[in-house]
């Protein structure tokens, strides 16, 4: 199905509205792949490399949305979106998963905030590089590795 660009802004008041629209289809949907895994697995230092997979395969599959959301974003728009709560639904699920994988033991923190923003940041960093970096040729096991080094570089003991 095609629109065109009058019958698109007569369905969104305002670009800022579409484009929190597309994000929030985004974000609903890295959501609910994250959400399955919380809700399936059982080991929880599993569940949190496979969350993060989801999130970074997502991106990766999606990269011109992953662009505009997190990269080439507009600051008025994205702050609305961030404003409800399905701008964080995908990292909260994480951040309690990780809550969880502290009061397991996992971790040597305590603060599981701290402990998923540095995860989300590995992982976001390598995905980034692997969508916009087009002039080395990235090894195609980069996020694999960034994501084993970084839950490595936190974990209290083998994960």
């Amino acid at each position: 199905m095609s629109l065109t660009p009058g019958a698109l802004y007569r369905y969104f008041p305002s670009k800022q509205e579409m484009l929190v629209s597309y994000w929030e289809d985004a974000l609903r949907a890295v959501a609910e792949r994250i959400e399955v895994i919380d809700q399936t697995e059982t080991h929880t230092p599993a569940a949190i490399r496979r969350m993060l997979f989801a999130y970074a395969d997502f991106c990766i599959e999606d990269h011109d949305r992953f662009r505009l959301l997190f990269l080439e974003k507009d600051q008025d728009t994205s702050s609305e979106l961030f404003q409800r709560s399905a701008g964080f639904a995908p990292y909260d699920l994480l951040q309690r998963r990780v809550g969880r994988a502290i009061e397991d033991g996992y971790f040597l923190s305590d603060d599981a905030d701290l402990v998923a923003q540095t995860l989300w940041a590995g992982t976001h960093g390598a995905v980034t590089l692997l969508i916009t970096v087009k002039e080395l040729e990235l090894k195609a096991s980069l996020l694999d590795a960034t994501i084993n080094a970084v839950m490595r570089g936190l974990s209290a003991k083998e994960t």
